[in-house]
């Protein structure tokens, strides 16, 4: 199933705009559309939606500021996305012995370059943040110290690592993304774990 997510900052704004782009882009979709205040976080018709999607289900937006408040918060995620995965590049290449000034020499690539090549997988990644958020919010789901430590084993294992060195490189970065990786998770868990065949 394809849905279709029209917002609008106020009541007295036009949806019409927005429902007739996703309509022409997928005559099929399934509108959902909410008035909302755009600085506050709950969006009630937004949540709902994300608790009934399936497997295979997919949601579109008429343009990116459906996603945020403006276009220049929408285009700050992106770039913290883009150099979020660069930076998880970075540290696969630390874990694996080398470094990033190594890895740019030998490539030639620029910082700018490795920013725009990864922007589609930004866009990506940032589409599907957006409801796995919502699922993991609807839902209460939190990160434990156990669910860190799984996280912890998992990586050590794939690097080749001990345990505490893994945690020492990730807790010195910080732990807020990787909290924030975990939930994402979760919540794509809990998607697969409740999809209904149809």
């Amino acid at each position: 199933m394809t849905y279709g997510y029209a917002r609008i900052s106020t009541p007295k704004q036009s949806i019409d705009r927005q429902i007739r782009n996703i309509k022409a882009s997928c005559p099929s979709a399934v509108i959902v559309q909410e008035a909302y205040t755009g600085t506050k976080i709950v969006r009630d018709q937004w949540n709902k939606l994300t608790r009934k999607l399936h497997t295979g289900d997919s949601i579109i937006f008429d343009s990116v500021s459906r996603m945020s408040r403006n276009a220049d918060e929408g285009y700050a995620a992106y770039e913290t996305e883009q150099k979020l995965i660069i930076r998880d590049y970075q540290q696969r290449l630390s874990m694996q012995g080398l470094s990033w000034e190594s890895y740019i020499q030998y490539t030639g690539l620029t910082l700018d370059r490795m920013m725009e090549q990864v922007r589609p997988q930004a866009e990506d990644r940032i589409k599907s943040r957006l409801v796995l958020q919502a699922v993991a919010d609807a839902e209460g789901m939190t990160v434990t110290d156990e669910d860190r430590q799984k996280e912890y084993e998992s990586m050590a294992e794939a690097y080749q690592l001990e345990v505490d060195k893994v945690r020492e490189m990730l807790e010195a970065k910080g732990l807020k993304e990787m909290d924030k990786d975990l939930l994402i998770k979760k919540a794509m868990d809990f998607i697969t774990d409740n999809a209904k065949e149809v």
